[in-house]
C-alpha cells in the first residue's frame, strides 16, 4: 500500500512541473501580449496611437510576430523535404539517362537501319519492275479492250 501514495504524489508533482513549466509561461505571454493590445487601442492609456500612421506600424509587427514567423517555422520543415525530393529527383534523372541514352541509340540506329533497308527494297523493287516492264504489255494483251484502244484503264461503270 505504501506504493500508491508515492505514485500519486509523483503523478500529482508531474502534473505541477507540466502546469509551471509549459502552460505558465504560454498563459502569461498571451495575457502580456493582449494587455499590450488593448493598451494601445484603450483611448484613456498612455500607449494610446492618436494617429493612423501608428496604428499601422503596430499592427504590421503584429502581423510578423503572430502570423508570418509562426507560419515559416512551421512550413520550414515542409520546405526542406520538397528541397530533398527536388535533389532525389535529380538524382534519380541522372542515373535513368544513361540507361534511357542507350535505349535512345539502340532506338535511332534500328530505325536508320529500316529506313536503309526500305530504300534498298524499293530501288530493288523499281529495277526488278523496270526489267520486267515488257511482260506487262504481254499480259495487257489478255484483258478486254474498250473502244479499240489498248493502253487506257478499264472503268466500271454503274448505273
Amino acid at each position: 500500500m505504501a506504493d500508491k501514495p508515492e505514485k500519486l504524489d509523483s503523478i500529482a508533482r508531474h502534473r505541477r512541473q507540466t502546469c509551471l513549466g509549459i502552460f505558465l509561461p504560454v498563459l502569461s505571454i498571451g495575457l502580456l501580449l493582449l494587455l499590450l493590445a488593448l493598451s494601445l487601442a484603450v483611448p484613456g492609456s498612455p500607449l494610446y496611437l492618436t494617429q493612423t500612421g501608428q496604428f499601422s506600424i503596430i499592427s504590421n509587427i503584429f502581423l510578423i510576430c503572430f502570423v508570418l514567423c509562426p507560419l515559416v517555422i512551421c512550413a520550414f520543415p515542409i520546405y526542406l523535404l520538397l528541397a530533398l525530393g527536388a535533389f532525389l529527383l535529380n538524382k534519380v534523372d541522372h542515373s535513368a539517362a544513361d540507361g534511357l541514352r542507350r535505349v535512345q541509340t539502340i532506338s535511332r540506329s534500328a530505325a536508320d537501319r529500316a529506313t536503309t533497308l526500305g530504300d534498298r527494297l524499293s530501288r530493288s523493287s523499281i529495277r526488278w519492275n523496270a526489267r520486267f516492264a515488257f511482260v506487262d504489255r504481254w499480259l495487257r494483251a489478255f484483258e478486254p479492250r474498250q473502244n479499240g484502244r489498248e493502253d487506257e484503264t478499264i472503268h466500271d461503270e454503274r448505273p
